[in-house]
């Protein structure tokens, strides 16, 4: 399974992906590098289901970057 996921930074910010990953903390291994624009975040020993972690975490994201 692909345990990737891709974030443009053209519409997430660093901030609200590291605080997503600190909220998740528990919920899965979580890292983050920078390619070309594109976050790449590789999620690890998830609690639940690594896909809908995954989805949830991007939702997540989107609801901190509407917030900010």
């Amino acid at each position: 399974m692909n345990n990737k996921l891709y974030l443009s930074s053209e519409i997430y910010s660093i901030e609200s992906i590291r605080e997503a990953i600190e909220a998740y903390r528990e919920l899965a291994d979580i890292s983050i590098e920078e390619i070309n624009g594109i976050y790449v975040l590789s999620f690890r020993n998830c609690q639940y289901d690594e896909y809908i972690t995954k989805c949830e975490f991007e939702n997540y994201c989107i609801g901190l970057t509407n917030d900010m």
